[in-house]
C-alpha cells in the first residue's frame, strides 16, 4: 500500500478489509490498556463509525452503489484524495444530509404542537380517567425503562407540566405559567405562576349600602343605591347590579407575580395544616411541593382534575364535582373579566363554587377555615378557636349560619378564592403588610414587598373591596 498526504495527515490506500482488521487490533489494544470499562465504550462507538463506512452485506446487496464501494480501492485521482475516502465516505454524506433533514421535522413537529388546541376541559388530553385496555396516553409523560424518577416520567415534574401548560410549546391552551388561555386570549382565573393578569391596583370600590341620601347608617334598610337609579355606579359595566366590587384584568403578558404556590417540589410549610391545637404550631413544614400534589395528571372525573385529598396533606377528602360549566360548554369560565366575582353564575346564593374550593383548600389549610355562626370551637369565625396560632379567624367557608333559631344556612363571598388566586398574584406588599410574619414567626420578620400572601390586590387592598373604610 502506498502513502498519501491529505489535509495535514498521512492516508493510506489500504483496502478496506485491511483496516477493518488493522482497527479491531487497535481495539484489542485499548481494552488492555484502558479496562474493561472505558475500552468497551470506545469499542462500541468506534465500531459504529466503522459500520457507517463499511456496510453490511445484506446492506450492499439491497444497494449496488455500496456493494461497489466495499470492493479493494484504488489509489484515488489526485486532488481527490485517498480512496478510502470514495463510495464509502459518500454514503457517510448522504447519512449527514438525512440527519440534518430529523431535526428540521422535529421543529416542524414541535411547531403543530404549539398551536392552541381548542379545548380547555380538565379531563382532557393525556388526563382521562377511563382510558380503557388499548391507551395510548401513557406514553405522553412516562418512559417505561428509562425514566428519570419514580414514577417514570420523561422529565421532572415541573418540565413535564410546563411542557405543554407554559409559554414555550403549548400542548393545552390553558397557559399556567403565564396566567393565560391562549385560545381566547383572556386570563386565567387560577392566575399565573410566572406572571399573572390580575389587576392589583384596581381603583374601584362598592357603594355604601345605604338608602340614596341617607348619608348615616342609620337609615341603612339594607338596600344599596345602586338598585335604585339605573346606573352603573361601580363602574363594572354592570348597571344596578347590587355595587360589586371589581378587580380587574390587565392586558397579556401582565405582569411578574410576587407570590405563588410553589411547583418545583421544593420544601414549604403548609401553614395551618392540622387540627386546632392549643400548642403553637404553625403548620405541616418540609412539604415539597408540585402540580401533581394537588392535580391528578391521570384524570380523576373532578374540578380541574383535582385530587379528592392532596397529597401528603393528611386532608380528610372532598371531591368538587366536576358539573361547572367549562369553556366548552359556554366560553369564557376557565377566565376572568372579575377577579372579585369568583361564581360561574354570578349568585354566591345558588352557585357552591366558593364554597367548594373553600373546602377542597382547607384540607391543607385546615385551621383557616371559618364559618359565620358555625360551630364551636373549631368552625367557628371571629370566635375563639381555643388554637395557639389560629385563634380568631375571618370568615372562610363560603357560606355561613344566619341569626335566627334555628339558624338558617346560606351561602356568601367570604371564601379563599375570593381574596387569593390559586396560582400566584402579582400583588405587591407595602410598609404594614410586608413585615407581616407567617404563622407563629415573631413579628416584623415577613420578606417586604414579596409578602403579598397570593392576595389580588396590592397591601391590604382585599379588605378596602368589602369594607370600604
Amino acid at each position: 500500500m502506498c502513502s498519501l498526504r491529505r489535509r495535514g495527515k498521512i492516508m493510506t490506500s489500504e483496502t478496506r478489509p485491511e483496516r477493518m482488521e488493522r482497527t479491531e487490533t487497535e481495539l484489542q489494544v485499548q481494552l488492555g490498556a484502558a479496562g474493561p470499562r472505558a475500552a468497551s465504550h470506545r469499542a462500541r462507538r468506534r465500531a459504529q463509525r466503522i459500520q457507517l463506512v463499511a456496510p453490511t452485506p445484506d446492506a450492499a446487496a439491497r444497494s449496488p452503489s455500496m456493494a461497489a464501494s466495499s470492493s479493494p480501492i484504488a489509489p484515488a485521482p489526485e486532488g481527490r484524495g485517498d480512496g478510502a475516502f470514495g463510495g464509502g465516505h459518500r454514503e457517510v454524506i448522504k447519512l449527514r444530509k438525512r440527519w440534518l433533514v430529523v431535526p428540521a421535522l422535529v421543529l416542524v413537529a414541535l411547531a403543530f404542537m404549539a398551536l392552541p388546541t381548542g379545548t380547555a376541559r380538565a379531563d382532557n388530553g393525556p388526563h382521562r380517567a377511563g382510558w380503557g385496555v388499548a391507551t395510548d396516553g401513557c406514553a405522553s409523560c412516562h418512559r417505561v425503562h428509562r425514566g428519570l424518577n419514580e414514577s417514570l416520567l420523561r422529565y421532572e415534574v415541573e418540565t413535564l407540566c410546563m411542557s405543554c401548560h407554559g409559554d414555550d410549546v403549548l400542548g393545552s391552551v390553558l397557559n399556567v405559567k403565564s396566567g393565560t388561555n391562549e385560545s381566547t386570549r383572556r386570563a386565567l382565573r387560577g392566575g399565573g405562576f410566572v406572571r399573572a393578569r390580575i389587576n392589583t391596583a384596581d381603583p374601584s370600590l362598592p357603594i355604601p349600602r345605604f338608602p340614596a341620601g341617607s348619608g348615616t347608617s342609620a337609615n341603612d334598610t339594607g338596600v344599596s343605591v345602586c338598585y335604585q337609579d339605573g346606573i352603573d355606579q361601580d363602574a363594572d359595566t354592570v348597571a344596578d347590579d347590587g355595587c360589586r366590587p371589581l378587580i380587574g384584568v390587565l392586558a397579556a403578558p401582565g405582569a411578574l407575580t410576587q407570590s405563588s404556590h410553589s411547583v418545583d417540589g421544593s420544601l414549604q410549610t403548609i401553614w395551618g395544616n392540622g387540627e386546632i391545637d392549643p400548642v403553637a404550631n404553625p403548620g405541616l413544614a418540609d412539604y415539597d411541593l408540585e402540580c401533581g400534589k394537588c392535580h391528578d395528571p391521570h384524570g380523576t372525573g373532578t374540578y380541574r382534575i383535582l385530587r379528592e385529598v392532596p397529597s401528603g396533606s393528611g386532608g380528610g377528602g372532598y371531591v368538587i364535582p366536576d358539573t361547572y360549566p367549562r369553556d366548552e360548554d359556554a366560553p369564557g369560565h376557565y377566565d376572568r373579566t372579575n377577579y372579585f366575582d369568583m361564581t360561574f353564575t354570578g349568585n354566591e346564593a345558588t352557585d357552591n363554587i366558593l364554597k367548594d374550593t373553600s373546602a377542597w383548600c382547607a384540607q391543607c389549610h385546615t385551621r383557616y377555615l371559618a364559618a359565620r355562626r358555625a360551630a364551636l370551637p373549631a368552625d367557628a369565625s371571629r370566635e375563639d378557636s381555643g388554637d395557639g396560632i389560629f385563634a380568631f379567624r375571618h370568615t372562610s367557608a363560603g357560606w355561613g349560619n344566619s341569626s335566627a333559631t334555628p339558624p338558617v344556612a346560606s351561602n356568601n363571598n367570604r371564601a379563599c378564592i375570593t381574596c387569593h388566586a390559586a396560582h400566584g398574584s402579582p400583588a405587591t406588599a407595602g410598609e404594614f403588610s410586608g413585615p407581616v410574619p407567617d404563622p407563629g414567626a415573631a413579628e416584623g420578620s415577613g420578606i417586604g414587598a414579596a409578602n403579598s400572601k397570593l392576595l389580588k390586590m396590592n397591601n391590604r387592598g382585599m379588605c378596602q373591596k368589602c369594607h370600604n373604610k
